[in-house]
């Protein structure tokens, strides 16, 4: 006798999905290599290691291949790195914001590193970061002028030696190693780059500049700043547009994983659940901070607003939409300077 007729058992895999922001990949965008020895160079393509690049006719002068060299160098070693090259279109380069929207086009990148490129350039570059929510980092041989402006907020500058040392590349691979929330850029080493031997009123000139640049504090060659051009901390600007990600997952993977939500008390708190998960797995990170008791009153990490179903009327419910979840989160933030008073007594 056939067991299905007395216990019949169905299973369904449930569907979800994840949101891969790229929150651990840089891309560097630069010129096309110089000479290619006949072989083909992709548009926009991933890479492992420096062979690769070598098989797609980068050689060791190329700016793009120098860039990558320094990236690949940083401990952690990054396990790979997006490269978007410029074209030509009709035997000129082409327009930098065409590179930009054909690499967004390939998604698993985050963090951008332009190699190459004219000081016109920066400008534009920083424009198209600030609307298609990436980020990036420039280096410049200024001690005294930010090529950004000061009104970007998704794009950082680093000192160099000089235009060929591509510290910026060092600098993001660096620091794209550590998890959204769990870093800040300050303090740490750089890998293939030169140290410098800054005074301290030119320290202050690219502080006041929001010009990062790698020096000795004591005996440690350690990044020092850790700031956009409009003075936001740029692991501040990766956390939340992390969490931006993860809250966006979660909440899609309710409408994939359920054949329906119900526009009632319990869908409302399915929806909330999914949004507190976020925020959990944000505090755990430490991009927001846990909860703490101060003057003995309990400071939650975040609070979580969400309308009651008898506050909602016939119209809203009608279009399928929720409205009125709200939420606020206390940033943890980051220490990166103190001051300490003390007294000796004999």
């Amino acid at each position: 006798m056939n067991i299905d007729k007395i216990v019949q058992v169905d299973i369904t895999i449930s569907t979800s999905t994840t949101i891969d922001g790229g929150y651990d990949r840089m891309l560097i965008v630069g010129p096309l290599p110089e000479t290619a020895g006949g072989k083909t160079t992709p548009d926009v393509a991933s890479y492992t290691g420096i062979d690769e690049l070598s098989a797609a006719g980068f050689t060791s002068t190329d700016p793009v291949f120098k860039a990558a060299q320094v990236a690949f160098s940083q401990s952690p070693r990054p396990k790979e790195i997006y490269i978007a090259v410029r074209k030509k279109v009709s035997g000129d380069t082409e327009v930098i914001t065409d590179t930009l929207f054909r690499a967004k086009a390939t998604s698993g990148w985050y963090a951008m590193c332009p190699v190459g490129v004219t000081e016109d350039e920066i400008q534009k570059i920083a424009a198209w970061v600030e609307s298609n929510e990436k980020i990036c980092v420039f280096q410049t041989t200024s001690l005294t002028t930010n090529p950004v402006q000061e009104t970007m907020s998704r794009s950082a500058t680093i000192h160099a030696k000089s235009e060929d040392e591509y510290i910026n590349a060092a600098l993001i691979a660096r620091f794209l190693s550590y998890d959204p929330g769990s870093e800040m850029w300050a303090y740490k080493s750089l890998a293939a780059v030169n140290v410098q031997d800054l005074s301290d009123q030119e320290t202050k000139t690219m502080d006041d500049a929001n010009i990062m640049y790698f020096t000795k504090l004591g005996n440690a060659n350690v990044v020092v700043g850790g700031k956009m051009a409009s003075g936001e901390w740029i692991d501040t600007v990766r956390f939340c547009d992390w969490l931006k990600s993860k809250i966006q997952e979660n909440e899609i993977n309710l409408f994939l994983q359920y054949s329906k939500i119900p526009y009632t008390k319990e869908g409302i708190a399915l929806v909330e659940s999914a949004l507190r998960a976020a925020l959990d797995e944000g505090v755990k990170n430490g991009g927001i901070a846990a909860p703490e008791i101060s003057d003995n009153v309990q400071v939650p990490s975040y609070t979580i607003t969400v309308p009651s179903i008898s506050e909602i009327t016939a119209a809203t419910r009608k279009t399928r939409k929720l409205l009125g979840v709200k939420w606020t989160a206390r940033l943890a933030g980051a220490i990166n300077s103190t001051a300490i008073s003390g007294t000796v007594n004999y």
